[in-house]
């Protein structure tokens, strides 16, 4: 009997614990016991295969294969997350760890890399000015690994500074629209005026008077857009700083 089959019989997950096996064995085995079965011959054949069932999987060197089995196992896929962090492929790392995570959830190996995958691939999207998913990644570096504080101590910088960089775009924005309709004012009205004071004033000082009034909305306009660029360069020059770090 292979030990596929002893979880078959057992009716449990591969990899269940010891205490998970134990649990299953007296449950099935008073179930299936001859004692509570006198009538039913195949409980007696049931229960003779749930006992080879337990005696194989409780047995230590069982055990001791599996938990060799299991850390070369995780060797190797942590070895490989390493050499993809290495080379930069930081989403193909998240998803080898993500993996590994949902087979180990308990690991704290495990943890520590997804933490440090997460880190990664949210500094790498805020280099790319994709601020919303690198914020989602960066989050999550300080639910996976509370304990490292360097790691969340660099992502809650990271997280500081696309803090900085959305609320300058929402001003950026507001600013903007508000100079477009400005602008728009501006262009809609400016025949009228310009056509009503060459009608009653029609000399060239009120002309030029009546021009420069219309220039001030168009200096401030001006001036809001410059505010907002400069602004703008001021975040991103810190984003792309820190990406340098």
């Amino acid at each position: 009997m292979d030990a596929d089959d002893c979880y078959r019989i057992l009716e449990l997950p591969q990899g269940a614990s010891l205490d998970d096996i134990k649990s299953a064995y007296r449950r099935l085995a008073r179930k299936y016991h001859p004692d509570v079965n006198q009538s039913d011959p195949k409980a007696t054949e049931k229960f003779r295969e749930v006992k080879e069932a337990y005696d194989i999987l409780s047995d230590p060197s069982h055990y001791t294969s599996k938990t060799n089995n299991r850390s070369q196992y995780l060797k190797q896929k942590l070895k490989l997350v390493q050499n993809l962090i290495k080379e930069k492929n930081y989403y193909d790392a998240v998803c080898v760890v993500e993996e590994l995570r949902r087979r180990y959830p308990n690991d704290p190996e495990v943890a520590r890399w997804q933490a440090i995958a997460y880190y990664h691939r949210g500094n790498e999207l805020l280099h790319q000015y994709r601020y919303i998913r690198a914020k989602e990644y960066l989050t999550m570096v300080l639910i996976v690994d509370p304990q490292n504080h360097e790691l969340c101590s660099m992502a809650k910088r990271a997280l500081d500074c696309i803090d900085e960089v959305r609320v300058v775009i929402n001003h950026a924005s507001f600013y903007g629209r508000l100079a477009a309709v400005i602008t728009l004012v501006i262009s809609l009205i400016s025949p009228f005026i310009l056509s009503f004071y060459t009608k009653v004033f029609p000399s060239f000082e009120v002309i030029l008077l009546t021009f420069v009034i219309m220039c001030i909305p168009i200096a401030f306009i001006i001036g809001i857009i410059a505010r907002i660029i400069s602004r703008m360069n001021i975040a991103f020059g810190k984003s792309a700083r820190f990406n340098k770090k």
